[in-house]
């Protein structure tokens, strides 16, 4: 059976890799292929510490822009309604919103986006039941992620 959300995503996905692609060909033939690409100045290579942080610090998210196609994009997934957790079903968007939303918190301060991600993982534990691994798989990273980001408090 043809399922075009899916479809869709899977041309979307190929396109993306065919455009990272030919990015990186074009910057190979820019800097030829026997000298490499000049340092980036702002990039840091010095190991980063993140204490008690699985992902980014508070302090390196504080930095990012809060402006632009991305920020807005970010922001409108992180105010779009969200229903319940379902980490049994593969193709659930909620923990996109979820992470958005804790992005979002981490840039603003906003307890209100706090307050939905804390919800959303106490909700969605235990919905994993019944699922497969895939789709836990797929799912639980965005709450870990979440959760690392807003902080979830110590009960």
């Amino acid at each position: 059976m043809y399922d075009a959300p899916r479809s869709r995503n899977c041309i979307v996905n190929t396109l993306s890799v065919i455009a990272a692609g030919a990015t990186l060909f074009c910057m190979a033939a820019q800097y030829g292929c026997t000298e490499p690409p000049p340092q980036d100045p702002f990039e840091d290579n010095s190991p980063i510490a993140f204490p008690n942080q699985i992902w980014i610090s508070a302090e390196v998210l504080a930095t990012l822009p809060t402006s632009g196609p991305a920020w807005d994009q970010l922001y409108h997934d992180a105010n779009r309604p969200i229903s319940l957790p379902d980490l049994s079903n593969q193709d659930d968007p909620v923990n996109v919103c979820i992470l958005a939303k804790a992005l979002v918190y981490a840039q603003t301060g906003e307890a209100r986006y706090r307050k939905d991600v804390i919800t959303a993982c106490m909700t969605a534990i235990g919905s994993e039941k019944g699922g497969r691994t895939l789709a836990l798989g797929r799912e639980l990273i965005a709450y870990v992620i979440a959760a690392n980001v807003v902080p979830l408090p110590h009960e």
